[in-house]
């Protein structure tokens, strides 16, 4: 007897087996395209993240300390202001490095540990070399010190950098002295080490760096860094700095920071971030 098959029992003929491979070929390929193109966009945007908050982390840390640059120095006593004509050598306190500052570079005076110590005996530095205090441990020779006697109703300021440390007698010796005529600073006046602080761009402009005295420290690769010193308006003060541009004129800075990033986009270009943010100069403000 002759068995009969239907039509619904039939197999796939060459032709739809064709025709289903290419199609499900086509669908898993369009898949595939948009994972990888998912895939690009989405390392794309790390790459462009990673490299913006690289030149934001710039901006935030110097402009944090250009807030406060000149903490520490005593240049809101009478005697002692900036630019003091009174004194051997009024550039000791200029908050800035007037020779070097620039576009690309910005040198400032600043307490960056925030440790303060205190005098214990009083200190005439028209007769002594030799400075006592509750503490030295986190002193080194050649740190630059500034004094203040505003605590203990004094007007007066004094510049040094200590040459010698006596551990037993916590106490420092002082060369390279500039301060108030006559003044003299009682128990209790507050000393503090006020380093120059830099920040630059490389004369490539291939990084910026910071240095306080320990040479410097790199902390941003393929970046540049670019100032613009601005008056009470908000127009440029022009370069090149001097005292009487910090009393009368500098209120700001802008920074323009520009990094670019370490690894390519997906169509071969380099990324390049730039944040611009100006800050205000708050301890000029003892000058009004």
């Amino acid at each position: 007897m002759k068995s009969s098959v239907s039509l619904n029992e039939k197999g796939f003929t060459i032709t739809e087996l064709l025709v289903s491979m290419t199609l499900s070929s086509t669908i898993l390929l369009g898949a595939l395209f948009q994972y990888v193109q998912t895939a690009k966009e989405s390392r794309d945007s790390q790459v462009r993240i990673a490299t913006f908050l690289q030149a934001q982390a710039v901006v935030q840390n110097l402009g944090f300390e250009l807030r406060v640059l000149g903490n520490g120095l005593p240049f809101d006593q009478a005697n002692f202001q900036i630019g003091e004509n009174t004194i051997s050598d009024p550039s000791v306190t200029f908050p800035f490095n007037i020779n070097t500052s620039s576009s690309s570079r910005v040198d400032f005076r600043l307490n960056e540990t925030g440790d303060v110590f205190l005098l214990t005996q009083d200190f005439n530095p028209t007769s002594q070399n030799t400075i006592h205090l509750t503490d030295i441990s986190s002193l080194d020779l050649n740190d630059p010190i500034f004094i203040s006697n505003s605590v203990v109703g004094g007007d007066d300021g004094f510049y040094g950098k200590i040459s010698g440390i006596d551990t037993t007698l916590n106490s420092v010796t002082i060369t390279d002295k500039v301060f108030s005529p006559a003044s003299i600073f009682k128990t209790g006046s507050l000393l503090e080490e006020v380093p120059m602080v830099s920040y630059e761009s490389d004369s490539s402009f291939s990084q910026i760096t910071r240095n306080s005295g320990f040479g410097p420290v790199v902390i941003a690769e393929n970046a540049t860094l670019e100032l613009e010193y601005l008056d009470f308006s908000g127009n440029p003060v022009t370069l090149p700095l001097t005292g009487e541009k910090i009393i009368n004129q500098l209120r700001s800075i802008q920074l323009t920071v520009e990094v670019s990033s370490d690894q390519p986009l997906s169509d071969g270009d380099i990324h390049t971030a730039r944040v611009i943010q100006r800050f205000g100069l708050r301890n000029l403000n003892y000058l009004f």
